[in-house]
């Protein structure tokens, strides 16, 4: 019987396309999973999301000033990133979007998703973006595996 759970599973990722959007402080990468395999991927990196601020000519910015332009630069990546996913998943037709990212950011990254996209939100976990894609695809792949096991118990 437990067999015959992973054929069921196997059966129904076939028909299932996963967008997966994995971000960080200044990265994000999208990607179509469809039946096991990879399908188109976007990749963005955020020049303006900086965890310093420079100081110009010598005068120090008060510290919550800083701090504020950092969180503002953090908002627009995240809304681009979310931007991003929103455009790929109306080009794709998807059935459920995966999210990895840092335990501070899930929040924020929901926010800024559009409606429609975050109506399929069904798998949020924490990741890192650093360490070759293999090894985040085999986490990303385990994650949706758990939670379709979960989804077939409860049938």
């Amino acid at each position: 019987s437990h067999y015959q759970g992973i054929d069921i599973f196997s059966e129904r990722m076939k028909y299932k396309t996963y967008l997966v959007l994995l971000v960080d402080r200044e990265h994000a990468q999208i990607f179509l999973l469809l039946n096991g395999a990879v399908g188109q991927m976007k990749e963005l990196k955020d020049d303006y999301v900086r965890k310093t601020v420079k100081h110009v000519g010598g005068v120090r910015d008060a510290r919550d000033k800083v701090s504020r332009r950092i969180e503002l630069q953090l908002t627009r990546h995240l809304t681009n990133a979310g931007e991003q996913a929103g455009l790929f998943a109306e080009q794709n037709g998807i059935d459920a979007l995966v999210i990895g990212t840092h335990k501070p950011l899930f929040g924020k990254i929901k926010k800024n998703l559009p409606d429609s996209l975050r109506k399929k939100l069904m798998i949020e976990f924490v990741t890192e973006l650093k360490g070759p894609f293999g090894d985040i695809l085999k986490k990303v792949e385990k994650e949706i595996r758990n939670f379709e096991e979960v989804k077939i118990d409860e049938k």
